[in-house]
């Protein structure tokens, strides 16, 4: 679609996206304001001990950011949901709970944030703070019985050996200061420097027990998969933002981008012309008229004549419109094809008023019915239909006889076939007007309509004094007998849109069959259209008509 397109179509269906706006709009203020205060509480856990390193590996701090990822998986598992709700006696199912809690690893960190959300600021907290411990009860991070008995052995043995550390290291500055003294005795001195010897050793020896059993200990407390939690959840003091005006407005837009694309989809479904300026800005053929939809008492064709309507009423002025648009694009053509695209598009009704009007004009007109499929002009003017074009082309004689109405009993004759055309044309109430009819159904109308028999009827009609001749064909799309019919006369074609069913492809293809034999579409006609569809109808413009 265009830009022309997008604004009509913002123009047609402005109402509904406003409409659909302003509802969703509403209905979020409702529900956000319905809805109770939301309270939000945050723990932060640690994962992996490389922070307690002095000089962490590559590999340590890369396997921490790892595991992090995957206990933000973990947080989110039934498993663990189930054992903070047991815990904690929440009335609440593992669905409910998984829906207040999310997770963030914080970027190239192995820190973990785990956020809840509920409308109970204390209970948010406690949430919180209990799923963090349960991830931590659940995971390989806790220490075995045996290792805790081994850390708790180890950590004696090392405090005893401290003990006994610092008292061997008194033990020998004792010695030392007595070895300062000059007047000690030589025997003594040897004494004592065996005894610092010995202290020097022992002491030796439970260092390197201490670093023994330190090691040890540092061992079984490395732990690359261990979880610590170095923030615990506070109880949040203030609820959430309901971001009132955030949330009203997206609604807004999401209501309005929805109406939009229904009447995308509308539009697209049904793909008829919004007016005859779409018709002419898609066709790039020229709109000769626009009719209004008759409102007709009953359904006959013969409602449909502008005959059966007041003179000065809105109908009757449009195909006054349409007359003097047409006469002026003809300029020294007098064919006229009428056709549409496709069936019962009101090509039928358009042929026979637009001959009524250039009769009603003081010109000689014949109206021929060429839909040898279905005809109707006969139905239209209540006229016989026992001889007509078929008998013309053909030259034959009919076992019909000519009834004097079309309700009036037929008898079985034969009639000599007329050796002008003026003798199987039936005249109607209307001056200057003549009807052709279609006679009996061929088996080959296309063949008909196409040989040089037509060219030469037509012709002579014009040699007769007619003024102007107009063919009503079948729909285009249906058959090509309108473009094969044209294309003979060299005549030019009136196209039929219905306002309420034309579709845009079907028009295009119809004007693109008549370009193919190289027959030129003189104009359209929008037919059936609504007057408040069009721009330059005022509010008032039916005070012009009478009895409209």
């Amino acid at each position: 679609m265009e830009l022309i397109q997008y604004i009509r179509l913002l123009r047609k269906w402005g109402w509904a996206l406003i409409l659909c706006a302003v509802v969703g709009g509403t209905l979020a203020y409702i529900t956000t304001m319905a809805a109770p205060n939301q309270y939000q509480a945050q723990v932060t856990l640690s994962v992996g001990n490389f922070l307690e390193s002095q000089n962490p590996t590559t590999q340590d701090i890369n396997t921490g950011i790892a595991l992090a990822d995957t206990y933000a998986q973990i947080l989110r598992t039934p498993n663990l949901h189930n054992a903070v709700i047991e815990k904690l006696s929440l009335s609440l199912t593992e669905d409910e709970f998984d829906n207040l809690v999310s997770t963030q690893t914080i970027a190239k960190t192995s820190l973990l944030q785990v956020s809840v959300t509920y409308v109970d600021p204390l209970l948010t907290a406690d949430i919180a703070n209990e799923l963090a411990q349960q991830l931590i009860e659940q995971s390989p991070t806790n220490l075995t019985e045996e290792q805790q008995l081994q850390i708790t052995s180890l950590n004696e043995h090392i405090n005893a050996q401290s003990n006994d550390l610092q008292a061997l290291r008194s033990q020998l500055g004792d010695i030392e200061t007595e070895l300062e003294d000059e007047d000690l005795s030589a025997a003594r001195r040897q004494t004592l420097v065996e005894e610092r010897s010995t202290l020097v050793d022992q002491i030796n020896e439970t260092n390197s027990n201490i670093a023994q059993y330190t090691m040890t200990l540092a061992n079984i407390q490395q732990r690359t998969n261990s979880i610590e939690i170095i923030q615990q959840a506070i109880i949040p003091r203030e609820p959430l933002s309901r971001n009132l005006v955030i949330k009203v407005l997206l609604a807004a837009l999401i209501g309005a981008m929805l109406a939009f694309g229904l009447a995308l989809l509308y539009e697209y479904s049904h793909d008829t012309f919004e007016d005859s300026n779409d018709v002419m800005h898609t066709l790039s053929v020229p709109t000769l008229g626009v009719i209004s939809k008759i409102k007709q008492a009953n359904k006959s064709y013969h409602s449909g004549l502008i005959t059966e309507l007041p003179p000065l009423s809105q109908i009757p002025e449009e195909y006054r419109t349409l007359r003097t648009n047409l006469l002026f694009a003809l300029q020294d053509k007098r064919f006229i094809v009428v056709s549409s695209p496709l069936p019962q598009e009101g090509k039928t009704i358009t042929a026979a008023n637009l001959a009524l009007m250039i009769a009603q004009a003081g010109m000689s007109v014949v109206l021929v019915d060429c839909d040898l499929r279905i005809p109707r002009q006969h139905e239209v003017f209540g006229l016989a239909n026992g001889i007509g074009l078929t008998n013309l082309i053909l030259n034959q004689r009919s076992q019909i006889a000519k009834p004097t109405h079309a309700s009036s009993e037929v008898s079985l004759a034969r009639v000599p076939m007329p050796d002008y055309w003026q003798e199987i044309a039936q005249e109607t109430e209307q001056p200057n007007l003549t009807v052709i009819t279609s006679g009996f159904n061929p088996p080959n109308p296309t063949e008909l309509l196409g040989t040089m028999l037509v060219k030469r009827w037509a012709d002579q009609m014009l040699q007769s004094g007619v003024d102007y001749v107009i063919f009503d064909t079948p729909p285009i799309l249906v058959a090509s007998d309108a473009a094969v019919l044209a294309s003979r006369l060299n005549a030019e074609v009136l196209l039929v849109i219905d306002a309420q069913k034309t579709k845009r492809g079907s028009a295009i293809e119809a004007v693109q069959r008549f370009k193919n034999v190289q027959v030129n579409t003189i104009g359209t006609l929008f037919n059936r259209s609504d007057p408040r569809a069009h721009s330059y109808y005022g509010p008032h413009y039916d005070k012009y008509y009478q009895n409209n």
